[in-house]
């Protein structure tokens, strides 16, 4: 395979047409098209531009498993998004693509939720066991998680005041123990139903916590108010 067959599968990988790769590159569409049909020669130095759009290095392109190599175009627009993101909305990208991908694993391995549960309690605890209301008020604190009283946002006085109520009540109990296996779960993938890993369960808790915590808070501000 020429390196203009290999430039064309490459691009085609990625999800990038000729136009796309000539912006990117910094040469014209036309000059693309010629390399890709042998009727073009191409300098080291445009081919090290034209590795970088396709997300590898120039070792990478001529080995021979460099399809492999190729970002998709659905993670470089992820990774791009995430440049942009402060360290706390990263960790809450983060915990949801761990997830997600643990979700894709067990649908592989065919384990079922409660076989999950099962594995984990013998194994290794969790590094989302550290969820807890701490992390949930700071994304409070940098507007990452809006809260809403009957779909409008808190006023900035709500907001402040029930900061402060989190941090008066940090031994807060629910007024029912949550378990979530005995609620109905609407989230779906695909059509399966969502497989409750230990860091989502976590999570969802300490969100439920979270919103009794705020009914609480306004329904004592509306008494002190009569």
């Amino acid at each position: 395979m020429d390196i203009g067959q290999k430039i064309k599968i490459l691009r085609t990988k990625a999800g990038l047409s000729t136009t796309n790769l000539a912006n990117i590159t910094g040469t014209s569409q036309s000059h693309i098209t010629k390399i890709e049909t042998g009727n073009s020669s191409l300098s080291i130095s445009l081919l090290q531009r034209i590795c970088s759009a396709l997300g590898i290095t120039l070792s990478e392109f001529f080995a021979e498993n460099a399809e492999t190599k190729v970002t998709p175009p659905g993670i470089r627009r992820l990774v791009e998004s995430a440049r942009r993101l402060v360290p706390h909305q990263l960790e809450l990208v983060q915990r949801t693509v761990d997830e997600l991908a643990e979700f894709n694993r067990l649908k592989e391995t065919g384990m079922t939720g409660k076989e999950e549960r099962d594995a984990s309690k013998a194994g290794p605890p969790s590094h989302d066991s550290d969820i807890d209301l701490s992390n949930l008020k700071k994304l409070v604190e940098d507007d990452i998680i809006e809260l809403t009283v009957k779909g409008r946002p808190l006023t900035p006085e709500q907001k402040e005041g029930f900061l402060r109520y989190i941090d008066a009540h940090p031994d807060f109990e629910t007024e029912e123990e949550i378990d979530l296996r005995n609620m109905p779960v609407a989230a779906h993938n695909e059509g399966d139903p969502l497989v409750l890993t230990p860091g989502l369960e976590a999570l969802l808790k300490v969100s439920i916590k979270l919103n009794e915590m705020l009914e609480k808070y306004l329904e004592e501000e509306k008494g002190t108010d009569l």
